[in-house]
């Protein structure tokens, strides 16, 4: 048989519970609102970062060294050449060495980044993406690098440099642009494909050193051996 004092105070102790709930129901409905808000916009404006992972396989020391090959190559580009290859730890500090680093700072252009904005979004243009590619001739030395990017205006074959820190210098492709920190060549990217790149807007560069990069590629460089 039911008791009907037990279930009033089960109906009440509910009550109770729920009662501050309802009071501050508003919140229950905004936060889960401004989360979705956040995140959306959050999706659209942050710039991606991508982790890449490969797997080389290393020769036997004995046979690399005498047969020359990849290894023998890879010693004549670091500091590490005239050590000895019988340590696994020689052969991964190899791959890290400042040499190998500045070859691939060179070959891949990664001294200098493009990269456009459209709004409040801002997107870096790399290989097929971008309209342009730039080659540093020289690093003058002795001279800081700018802090703030440069905004590139094409018109045609005519270009024109400006930004904060910099007057504004007229160029056109393939010809030599003397900056205050380095001389550089803009040519048109032959692999420039309009579809991959997406919706684009005003192009804007960044310069850094040689040792710069390298010593940023360094920090977020690891290798190790399995």
């Amino acid at each position: 048989m039911d008791n009907p004092v037990i279930e009033e105070s089960e109906k009440i102790n509910i009550q109770e519970i729920i009662k501050p709930y309802l009071r501050n129901w508003l919140w229950f409905v905004i936060i889960p609102i401004v989360s979705l808000i956040i995140s959306y916009f959050y999706l659209k404006l942050a710039t991606p970062v991508f982790s890449i992972q490969s797997s080389v396989l290393i020769k036997d020391a004995k046979k690399a060294a005498s047969g020359g090959g990849d290894f023998g190559v890879l010693q004549d580009l670091s500091v590490l050449g005239g050590m000895g290859t019988n340590s696994i730890d020689n052969e991964i500090e190899i791959f890290k060495s400042k040499k190998i680093m500045q070859e691939v700072v060179k070959q891949l252009r990664l001294q200098t980044s493009v990269y456009t904005k459209y709004g409040l979004k801002e997107k870096e243009l790399y290989k097929n993406t971008s309209p342009i590619t730039i080659e540093v001739v020289h690093e003058k030395p002795f001279t800081k690098e700018p802090k703030k990017p440069i905004l590139i205006k094409i018109s045609g074959d005519n270009i024109t440099l400006a930004s904060d820190e910099l007057p504004e210098i007229k160029a056109q492709f393939n010809k030599a642009i003397s900056l205050p920190y380095a001389t550089i060549i803009i040519l048109k990217n032959s692999q420039f494909n309009k579809i991959e790149a997406g919706e684009m807007g005003d192009l804007y560069m960044t310069y850094a050193t040689v040792d710069g990069t390298v010593d940023n590629i360094q920090k977020i460089l690891n290798v190790t051996s399995q």
